[in-house]
C-alpha cells in the first residue's frame, strides 16, 4: 500500500490479511430429482464469508442454471460487499 504524506513523501507498506474467513471456499451440490425428462440439482455454500446459492433445472431440451455470489471488493479496513447473479438458458440433446 502506498501513503503519500502532505509533505510530498511516499511510504510503501506491505498488505498483510489473516481473515481466514475471505479466504474459505466451501460448497455442495445436492441432486433431488434426476429423471430422463426432469432433473433439479441445488447448490450452496460458502465464498469469502457470505453465501453462494444455485439451481440447476433440465426439462427436456430446455435447460437452465440460476447463481448467486457475493464478493468482498476492498483491503480489509473497507470492504465493500458486491453480489453478483447469473442465469443461463440453453438448449441440448
Amino acid at each position: 500500500m502506498y501513503n503519500y504524506s502532505s509533505s510530498g513523501a511516499v511510504t510503501f507498506s506491505e498488505y498483510t490479511d489473516s481473515d481466514m474467513m475471505k479466504r474459505l471456499r466451501l460448497g455442495a451440490n445436492f441432486g433431488l430429482i434426476d429423471t430422463s425428462v426432469f432433473s433439479l440439482a441445488l447448490s450452496g455454500g460458502l465464498y469469502q464469508g457470505a453465501y453462494t446459492a444455485g439451481a440447476d433445472l433440465e426439462l427436456f431440451i430446455l435447460k437452465l442454471n440460476f447463481a448467486t455470489y457475493e464478493e468482498q471488493l476492498g483491503t480489509g479496513s473497507v470492504d465493500i460487499a458486491d453480489r453478483r447473479y447469473m442465469a443461463k438458458l440453453g438448449i441440448g440433446w
